[in-house]
């Protein structure tokens, strides 16, 4: 991801790049993406399938398996979320769609963030 792509991303959604994985998914199928948060910081978890038009279905799950609650986008493309403990959580990642003569297995880019106050963002 190039650096006018991260300074999108950050004016966009108010968050500095943590991590970004990239995973195969296959259709039906999820697949977990293992995370360390922190307490009482906002995270941003956008999600992206490439070189297709659909959006992937994800969750946050904490180690013992429970789904955290979090704040989804109006498009189901990212949530937000802040979690109540320190630990390692789990992001699960779906692909359930059509394949439309595609292939079964799509590429899925998810996007950690640490959230920016508004106040605090300035320039990039």
């Amino acid at each position: 991801m190039g650096s006018i792509s991260r300074a999108i991303v950050r004016f966009f959604l108010q968050g500095d790049l943590l991590e970004r994985f990239e995973e195969k998914v296959e259709n039906g199928k999820t697949t977990s993406i293992d995370v360390f948060l922190q307490k009482e910081k906002g995270y941003i978890v956008k999600g992206e399938i490439l070189k297709r038009d659909e959006t992937p279905i994800m969750s946050l799950r904490d180690a013992s398996g429970n789904e955290v609650p979090a704040k989804f986008s109006n498009n189901g493309q990212y949530f937000s979320v802040t979690p109540d403990r320190d630990g390692p959580y789990n992001i699960q990642v779906a692909v359930r769609s059509n394949t439309n003569g595609r292939g079964p297995v799509a590429t899925v880019v998810v996007s950690l963030l640490k959230q920016i106050e508004l106040g605090k963002r300035g320039f990039y």
